[in-house]
């Protein structure tokens, strides 16, 4: 016998994967198999039309339980579990059975990791079918009913046929999934969330003015709230205006009379403009109107998007019928008919209110033109989207204009019509919502809430938001990004509250009054720019909590997880005893006021991460390290290994779940993120690794500042982040020679702001230490700049023996011994000074204490590293010592070790240092020679303050202050090995690099503007005249290593661009072309290898044209060939005209979702492409679309 997961009928039984899921199932009741892939649709047949029915489908069986998400009331959803037919609510909208599977010879056999003891899950999920809906429910008699209804008398049916879908799988997390993807395509009236465009707020801290100000908002307290949290160090970069700023009226409630409640939610909109409180006329007077309001607070705030709310009927009570602005959209008066689904549950003020005044309706066939006007004036006022509110109203409002869901997915398509057409980036937030009209209408719409208000006067409320909004997220999840609310960061609950949202894969957002702020618990989930660390999906609970209750059961805790890009996170929460679910029976001993029980317990696996597989590498063995977020504690287990966590009420812990890599060498790492963030692993981008016979490099790409955490089974020996390598940093030494002072530095620096290129790496040269020949105790003045100058022996002639600071260091006097080698070149006249006056230098017993007091020093005065100089000295004192070798060993080793120790990284830069002696000791440093080799250490600049050119800037430094640093060092091409570039008088010098995806070269003319040093004792010369024009010939084979960057399509052939020229060609691997320069002239090209992709396109990025190093921005191509379109995505760093070569002319492009414009001229034979980025400088994601 074959078992399969067909759902039939068979002797009036429901039989699923071989069990008996419903008994006595009528005759009337129809099942019809989707596709091949074991799900059906299940429906029944009436003798007589109706606009309501209810079916019976049988009697659900005993030995399952169920999870139920229905509508406690008109607006949302909330669960309830069991294991009777008889305990399912009406409107319920999904509910999913866990079940045992029947064993057989010839059982299907799950892949899912997590499957234990033939578990199985049967989803059923009361779906739309033309212009009904459907919702289940039980009865006393445990029988499952299916209600199926129109919202309109006069829309009837006597069959539904497609009523409910159902199916069954091993991974409940993937039955819905693949269900919602099968009803996406069987019923073609909403999306699934991956096929929807992500509005770019959700990766922003935002504010909302709702609990801070509810209708009263206004400029006067909004300019507070963002005063406030710049004050305290953390803006927001999003703004959600809620409700109070739109021109209403409140015809039932009449001055001078007593206020009656709900009279409130009958107020009807005037007007599409705002209100008197946003215009000059207001009493504060502190704005011309909401465009100037908008304008200023973004430009003095650095708001990125401004979302403004309204209702989607306009108003709670809709619009004013006898208003002139309102009179165009045919507004009428219609009173609200609710199910007996919503009115058998929990009723609603807001509804018994409009049911008794009203609601002011536009006719279907202007609300597209209503919404049009409303959010093209928002648009022209510069906000950026809105949040659309009271949704569900519509549902009834269906008589007489085809049903509810006739007029719900009309309100809903004229919605995202005008939402496509006036913000672009479909910055949509859908509130009160959740009906399953509109979510399965939702064809557009990326966000919507996920419950009930966070409600920060109810504290018997708390614990029942964060587990509804967990659990709706099963379902929501799949077709939007849900929206878990606002919640003050100062409050009894806000770590409870904001440790949900850091892994709810959700925005977050407060709702915080002026002043009234916890700016701690904030940054533990805001980064300094703004930005959050939102995990990939939607949070959810864990498969071992989808049946229990984690607010009334007294026992069971709720168990939270979700993916980031390398790690699994799990949050759990002890939501037991504070408060009790509506509509179920609350025991004697359970109290509805906070509790302080005592703690319980459950456990914690890497078990509960569901795909954690998805999120390793090959090498994973199942372990993991689990990071505590509160605790601290850091532990390495199995993949079915737990740990025990007991709580007590409203408190909570996170974990960090990172899968374990196996290196080689025995080598186990993975990283844990940053430590002091609740989503510690969402900082964690990217990791590779590089292993040669002697070491393994382990490279992270990360986000944020602060303590970067990681479990390593191996002591490194050394830890590297050389913040300076990739930032344009400015140096003070030709500024102000030995003559700098912390005022002529602050000028310097201002002079860069004011330029718009501040550099973000300091580096105070030689000229701030004691080195008079007085008695001076001190290292340093107190300065607290990133990188500090010092020779390697303490300063040019070592240290001062009458110091009373320095005597513990026992230096000793030396005369300085150069090698014949030396000799024989160029008398320098450092040594030849340091040879008549001797130098004072540390022995190499004593030489660390020196630089760790030294460092140690400046790592307290917020120092990052330093610059060691005169470094070759030491090899003409080793005489009596040991020799050169062996004291220049002691010495780098000293000076590396107290790096480490104090900061903490490879901060460390060495200069005068090329002699092999150094070079084949270094472990940890960056070598320069004294004109810096700027292609490997990061652009600095020597300018006088005030003397600068920053069109030349511009072109090297990004507005962040980062730089598009090549991959290794800069050196000459293959066949400028063995010519002189600086007098032969023929020889260009070409130099070459590599980028992530592309090639680089520079081609110099260095000819007849300077002489090599030719003799011993001579002068460096300048030859008076100028030179000719030289020519020599550039080829992508100049490159070396380039196929490593060229994907596995590549021919050979290039795209080849040139910076100065703007010229952009094509040619194979071993074709050239000819370059003339004049003296002191340069260029660059960036070269590009040519992918060759589906459909006969051929594509190569550029990158940013108006960079020098254009291909430097390039930080990542991808090829999707659907089967109607190819798109090429392309990751960016930074903005400004970004170039690709394309043989074809795209369809459209994206930039972060949003469509752009792009240049390309079909006529033209270079095939450039040219897209405009604009914006923020960070990296960005393009689409290209064939």
């Amino acid at each position: 016998m074959t078992i399969t997961a067909t759902p039939s009928v068979k002797d009036g039984c429901l039989m699923v994967r071989g069990r008996v899921v419903l008994t006595g199932v009528p005759e009337n009741v129809a099942v019809s198999q989707v596709g091949s892939g074991g799900s059906a649709f299940l429906g029944a047949t009436s003798t007589s039309p109706s606009s309501r029915h209810v079916f019976s489908l049988g009697v659900l069986e005993g030995g399952y339980k169920f999870l139920s998400l229905f509508r406690v009331k008109i607006w949302w959803m909330i669960p309830r579990v069991g294991k009777s037919g008889s305990e399912i609510p009406l409107e319920t909208q999904m509910l999913l059975l866990e079940a045992r599977e029947q064993s057989a010879l010839h059982d299907e056999i799950s892949p899912d990791p997590n499957y234990t003891e033939n578990t199985f899950y049967i989803l059923f999920l009361p779906v739309l079918e033309g212009q009904f809906r459907t919702s289940l429910q039980g009865t006393p008699a445990n029988e499952l009913q299916f209600c199926v209804e129109s919202g309109d008398v006069n829309v009837q049916t006597s069959q539904s046929l497609e009523a409910v879908f159902i199916n069954s799988g091993h991974n409940p997390f993937e039955l819905l999934k693949n269900s919602i993807k099968i009803l996406e395509k069987q019923k073609g009236t909403f999306s699934h969330i991956e096929n929807k465009k992500m509005p770019p707020h959700l990766d922003w801290f935002g504010w909302c003015t709702w609990d801070a100000f509810y209708t009263e908002v206004s400029p006067q307290g909004i300019n507070e709230g963002l005063q406030s949290f710049l004050e305290g160090g953390c803006l927001p970069k999003f703004l959600i205006i809620d409700d109070g700023w739109q021109e209403t009226v409140n015809e039932f409630s009449k001055e001078g009379e007593p206020f009656t409640e709900g009279t409130q939610f009958a107020s009807r909109l005037v007007d599409i403009k705002e209100n008197n409180k946003f215009k000059s006329l207001g009493s504060d007077n502190t704005c011309i109107d909401l465009h100037d309001f908008i304008d200023s607070i973004k430009d003095k705030y650095g708001i990125k998007f401004v979302y403004m709310w309204h209702a989607l009927a306009g108003y709670w009570g809709g619009v004013l019928p006898s208003s002139e602005t309102m009179k165009k959209y045919n507004p009428k008066i219609a009173y609200p008919i609710q199910s007996p689904g919503n009115t058998g549950n929990l009723r609603d003020i807001v509804m018994d209110s409009l049911e008794q005044y009203g609601v002011g309706v536009i006719e279907p066939q202007k609300i597209f033109e209503f919404y049009n006007d409303l959010h093209s004036y928002l648009a022209s006022c510069s906000v950026d989207g809105v949040k659309v509110d009271v949704q569900n109203l519509i549902e009834t409002l269906g008589t007489g204009v085809g049903g509810r869901v006739s007029l719900t997915r009309c309100y809903q398509e004229a919605l995202e019509k005008s939402i496509a057409r006036n913000f672009k980036d479909n910055n949509l937030t859908c509130c009160m919502s959740h009906n399953s009209d509109s979510i399965y209408s939702s064809k557009k719409s990326a966000v919507a809430r996920a419950s009930e208000d966070f409600t920060p006067r109810e504290p018997t409320f708390q614990t029942l938001h964060i587990a509804s909004v967990a659990f709706n997220s099963l379902l929501l999840g799949e077709i939007v990004v849900p929206d878990w609310d606002m919640f003050h960061s100062k409050h009894d609950t806000a770590e409870f509250h904001a440790a949900a949202r850091a892994i709810g894969g959700c925005a977050v957002y407060v709702s915080d009054k002026p002043g009234k702020q916890d700016f701690k618990i904030l940054r533990k989930l805001v980064l300094p720019d703004g930005s959050i660390l939102r995990a990939r999906y939607a949070g959810r609970p864990s498969r071992d909590c989808l049946f229990i209750d984690p607010v009334m059961d007294r026992k069971s805790m709720l168990k939270i997880w979700n993916l980031n890009k390398l790690s699994g996170v799990i949050g759990v929460f002890n939501c037991q005893g504070a408060g009790s679910w509506p509509l179920k029976e609350v025991a004697q001993d359970i109290c509805n006021a906070t509790s302080t029980s005592s703690s319980i317990s459950c456990h914690v696996s890497p078990h509960d991460v569901e795909f954690l597989e998805e999120v390793a590498d090959e090498s994973w063995n199942g372990d993991c390290a689990i990071y505590a977020f509160n605790s601290g504690s850091l532990t390495k287990l199995p993949r079915k290994g737990s740990l025990e966590v007991s709580l007590k009420t409203l408190t909570c812990e996170l974990y960090t779940i990172s899968p374990i890599r196996v290196f080689g060498n025995d080598l186990l790492f993975t990283p844990l993120g940053l430590l002091d963030m609740y989503n510690s692993g969402g900082a964690v981008e990217a990791l590779n690794c590089t292993k040669d016979l002697s070491s393994c490099t382990i490279k992270i790409k990360g986000r944020g500042c602060g303590r970067f955490g990681a479990y390593s089974s191996t002591n490194p020996k050394c830890c590297m982040l050389p913040a300076h390598l990739d930032w344009f940093g400015w140096n003070t030494w030709d500024a102000f020679y030995t003559n700098d002072s912390a005022e002529a530095i602050e000028d310097g620096l201002r002079n860069f702001s004011e330029g718009g290129c501040p550099p973000k790496c300091l580096f105070i040269d030689d000229g701030w230490q004691n080195t008079a020949y007085e008695d001076d105790e001190q290292f340093t003045e107190d300065t607290k700049l990133a990188y500090i100058w010092h020779a390697l022996t303490g300063y040019w002639g070592g240290l001062l023996p009458d110091s009373e600071a320095l005597e513990r260091f026992s230096p000793k006097f030396a005369y300085p011994v150069q090698s014949p080698g030396n000799l024989s070149h160029i008398i320098c006249v450092t040594i030849d000074q340091m040879q008549k006056g001797g130098v004072e230098f540390v022995l190499s017993s004593k030489i660390f204490d020196f630089y760790n007091d030294l460092h140690g020093y400046l790592a307290s005065c917020g120092i990052d590293g330093v610059k060691v100089d005169v470094q070759n000295i030491v090899e003409t004192v080793g005489a009596g010592y040991g020799g050169r070798v062996t004291l220049i060993s002691h010495y780098q080793e000293a000076l590396e070790k107290s790096v480490m120790r104090n900061f903490k990284s490879s901060n460390l830069i060495c200069s005068m240092s090329m002699s092999n002696d150094y070079l084949y000791r270094v472990t940890i440093t960056r070598l320069t020679s004294m004109a810096q080799q700027e292609h490997w250490v990061g652009v600095q600049l020597i300018d006088k303050p005030g003397s600068h050119n920053f069109n030349i800037i511009r072109k090297l430094v990004l507005p962040d202050g980062s730089i598009l640093r090549d991959r290794c060092a800069g050196r000459p091409t293959r066949d400028c090995l063995f010519n002189d570039p600086v007098t032969d008088g023929k020889s260009l010098l070409k130099i070459w690099n590599l980028n992530k995806l592309s090639g680089i070269i520079g081609v110099f003319n260095c000819q007849r503007a300077g002489k090599w040093p030719p003799v011993p004792g001579s002068r460096y010369l300048r030859p008076p005249g100028s030179a000719p024009s030289l020519e020599c010939h550039v080829s992508p084979e100049d490159v070396e290593f380039l196929k490593e960057v060229a994907g596995e399509s590549w021919n050979g052939t290039c795209a080849v661009y040139a910076f100065h020229s703007g010229s952009l060609s094509t040619m194979p691997k071993k074709g050239s072309f000819e370059v003339c320069l004049g003296l002191l002239k340069s260029e660059i090209f960036t070269i590009s290898p040519i992918r060759v992709l589906g459909h006969d396109i051929q594509f190569a990025p550029i990158g940013l044209l108006d960079m020098y190093n254009s291909g430097g921005a390039i930080e990542a191509l991808e090829c999707n060939d659907g089967e109607s379109a190819y798109m090429v995505k392309v990751q960016v760093q930074g903005c400004g005209r970004f170039g690709a070569y394309s043989n074809t002319k795209p369809r459209f492009c994206t930039v972060d979702s949003k469509e752009k414009h792009f240049m390309y001229n079909a006529l033209a034979s270079d095939g450039l492409l040219i897209i405009n980025l604009q914006g923020e400088c960070s990296f960005r994601d393009i689409e290209i679309v064939y």
